[in-house]
C-alpha cells in the first residue's frame, strides 16, 4: 500500500511539475510583417552561363505572424519573393511564394523555404560583353539581397548572401 501511494505521489508530482513549465511557457509573439533570415546557402560557387548551366539552394526561414504569404485566387501569378543582384542594384529573380490557405493558419507561420537559383554572366568593365570568356577577368563575385511581401503588402526585411563566386570562363 505504501509502495502503490508513493507511487501516485511521484506519478502526480511529475504531473505538476510538467503543467508547470507548460503554464510558464510563452508562445512566442510573432509580428505580422513578415521576418526572413538566411537559414544557408548550398554552394558559394558556380560556373557563369545563361541558362541552368549551373545552380545553387538558398535556405530562408520565415516568421509571420497572419501567415497572409503567396497569393490565392486570380493573383496566383504575382511575385512575393524579390532577390537583387548587388553587381546591378536590379532584381534579378523573383518568385511566387506557395500560397497557404488563411484556414491553414492558425497561430502564424513558421517556415523555411528552398529557393533554387540558376548561374548569371559575368559582368566585366568597359562594356565588354557579358558571359563571355575574358582573360583579364576570370572571375566575378556578387551576392543576392532578398526580401519578400505579404499579401497586405507589408515588406520584409533585407537579408544578403555571402559572397558568390562566379568563374568566368
Amino acid at each position: 500500500m505504501i509502495f502503490k501511494q508513493s507511487k501516485i505521489l511521484i506519478t502526480l508530482t511529475f504531473v505538476a511539475l510538467i503543467l508547470l513549465v507548460l503554464g510558464c511557457y510563452k508562445k512566442k509573439e510573432l509580428s505580422d510583417i513578415p521576418e526572413i533570415s538566411l537559414a544557408g546557402i548550398s554552394d558559394s560557387e558556380m560556373q557563369q552561363g545563361y541558362f541552368k548551366e549551373d545552380s545553387m539552394e538558398i535556405y530562408i526561414q520565415v516568421l509571420d505572424g497572419d501567415g497572409d504569404l503567396g497569393y490565392l485566387g486570380d493573383t496566383a501569378e504575382s511575385s512575393t519573393i524579390f532577390m537583387v543582384d548587388s553587381r546591378t542594384g536590379n532584381i534579378a529573380e523573383q518568385f511566387s511564394f506557395p500560397a497557404i490557405p488563411e484556414d491553414k493558419i492558425k497561430n502564424g507561420l513558421e517556415a523555411e523555404l528552398r529557393i533554387l537559383t540558376y548561374t548569371t554572366c559575368c559582368l566585366f568593365p568597359d562594356n565588354l560583353p557579358p558571359c563571355s570568356v575574358q582573360a583579364g577577368f576570370p572571375t566575378d563575385s556578387f551576392r543576392y539581397d532578398i526580401w519578400l511581401v505579404d499579401r497586405a503588402g507589408n515588406k520584409s526585411n533585407t537579408i544578403s548572401t555571402p559572397v558568390i563566386r562566379l568563374f568566368c570562363n
